[in-house]
């Protein structure tokens, strides 16, 4: 009789060697299932623990393939194992703590020494836009920051105070009226504004083109483009596909060649800009824009960083970041903010009705229809505010991040330094504080009393502490602006597959883009309709 080992030898050796790596294979992986199953036991907290590891198959990856095809899926099914207690990713062997509720995001975004969000800013300008090794101590943090009054003399701080004088008040409404009026004559282009007959149109992708011209020529004049050439919303849209893993690894643009020459073609765009513009001060003739800048905020930021003797390489991937971050989140988010609007009859003749509080026909007008908006006005309305909100809700993919800078306890679990602690949106922003959270209710933010002030609390879109981003209110102006000019300039039916369900891509970096095209139907209005 035959015995096992009989069978095996007469086996042929492509079989016996088949065999032989999936018995390695499986064992590797039940071995590391079960050593990570013995960390994966919720800990009470109190006790001196960090937070429980949840289980993994592959050493090495850990969770980081899951992570990245749906991090929100990730987020959700994971929580739901350990219900309200925390719990830790890994990946690459880093620790990732997953905090869920809005206290915790509120202990951390007002602890700004010990949660840390530099370290997050660098590695997006090391990976995604290949800082140079020798600028990258201008933007790196060390535990000796707890000297405030050195800290306040970094570049990074320096530089957010830049961001935060030209981006609120007189300096962000001249430029947002400049904004608009440039996304009006651009819409020109890809719009018929005078048809009363219907346009297809793929909503997110004519946005996308629209708001990036109107962003490339408001933030930095004419020349960029000029400079830049006719590849630039080519080349743009190659890097910005291939930085939902180059904000993590340099290495997707090598393995993404093509994305690898588009980025390099626009940091040399960007060099050649700012040396025809770096020498002089700003004209006194100029207030906050002129056509050599753009946005007069862009020179200050270039100025400093000649000051502290960042390279010319080093200042153009800085101005390039600020460039990604404006269309990487405008474009989807204004897809939002349209589809909650407009694709309920209800919401959109009382949006129309706000609107013409803040609209109003402009004395200069060049283009067809062309208006100007009331900023005080507009941030005055509390309906579009609510409308804001259940957009910045719904269509919020991303995961606040802070490096933990010292061993130190959050809602009673030890958190180590190195360690990062997540704060996502897809379980801050569906919590049980927002009844049917799928579905779109402006009336949860109406009111005083003590859920919407928690609600308010919940919403996380724009990080928190020194991390907050600076931009918030050009965004939130931006938006409400240009969607409450389409609506009011056209009629616009969304196609039936997205009259009553949205459907996000959740492999996104900031603002969800749309699953497939996210079509719709516009006519234009009459002037007479209009106003």
């Amino acid at each position: 009789m035959a015995t096992m080992s009989d069978v095996w030898v007469g086996l042929p050796w492509p079989v016996q060697l088949i065999a032989t790596c999936f018995v390695l294979t499986a064992t590797l992986l039940i071995t590391t299932r079960l050593n990570s199953l013995s960390h994966s036991w919720p800990a009470a907290a109190g006790k001196g623990h960090e937070p429980p590891i949840a289980p993994y198959w592959l050493p090495g990856i850990q969770h980081l393939a899951a992570f990245l095809l749906d991090p929100a899926h990730t987020f959700r099914t994971t929580q739901s194992k350990y219900k309200d207690s925390p719990y830790t990713l890994l990946m690459g062997n880093v620790k990732f703590h997953v905090f869920g509720s809005p206290s915790a995001a509120t202990h951390v975004f007002a602890r700004s020494r010990t949660f840390a969000y530099e370290p997050v800013t660098l590695s997006m300008l090391e990976n995604g836009l290949d800082l140079p090794v020798a600028d990258r101590v201008y933007f790196q943090i060390g535990l000796d920051r707890a000297n405030s009054a050195e800290h306040a003399k970094g570049f990074v701080v320096q530089n957010h105070n830049v961001w935060l004088r030209y981006l609120s008040g007189e300096p962000l409404d001249d430029l947002m009226q400049l904004f608009t009026r440039h996304f009006h004559q651009i819409l020109e282009q890809h719009l018929d504004m005078k048809t009363r007959g219907w346009q297809t149109v793929d909503l997110y992708q004519v946005l996308r083109k629209v708001i990036f011209d109107t962003s490339v020529l408001t933030f930095f004049g004419p020349h960029l483009a000029q400079i830049w050439g006719p590849t630039m919303w080519k080349d743009f849209c190659l890097f910005n596909d291939a930085t939902y893993i180059g904000v993590r690894t340099n290495l997707a643009y090598v393995l993404q060649p093509r994305a690898g020459r588009a980025r390099e073609r626009m940091l040399r765009a960007f060099e050649q800009w700012l040396t025809h513009h770096s020498e002089g001060d700003w004209p006194d003739k100029d207030k906050y824009w002129n056509e050599e800048w753009g946005a007069k905020m862009n020179w200050e930021r270039d100025h400093l960083a000649r000051q502290f003797g960042l390279s010319l390489r080093g200042r153009a991937a800085m101005q390039a970041s600020f460039l990604f971050a404006i269309v990487l989140n405008a474009a989807p988010m204004s897809s939002w903010f349209t589809w909650v609007a407009a694709s309920n009859s209800d919401r959109l003749a009382k949006c129309r009705v706000e609107s013409s509080k803040f609209l109003r026909p402009s004395k200069s007008s060049r283009f067809d229809h062309e208006l100007d908006i009331d900023a005080t006005q507009m941030r005055g309305s509390n309906f579009m505010q609510a409308l804001w909100k259940e957009a910045l809700r719904i269509g919020t993919a991303a995961s606040p991040a802070r490096v933990v800078m010292e061993d130190t306890e959050l809602e009673g679990y030890v958190v180590r330094k190195g360690s990062v602690i997540l704060m996502p949106t897809a379980l801050l922003h569906h919590s049980d504080l927002f009844p049917r959270a799928d579905q779109v209710d402006t009336e949860r933010w109406t009111g005083e009393d003590a859920i919407v002030q928690q609600r308010s609390k919940s919403i996380r879109t724009f990080g928190g502490g020194m991390g907050m981003c600076s931009g918030r209110h050009a965004a939130e102006q931006e938006v409400i602006g240009l969607v409450s000019k389409l609506i009011t300039l056209f009629d616009i039916e969304f196609e039936d597959s997205w009259k009553n369900k949205f459907h996000f891509d959740p492999r996104s970096l900031g603002i969800m883009h749309p699953a497939g095209p996210l079509m719709t139907y516009a006519s234009g209005m009459s002037y007479a309709d209009v106003y």
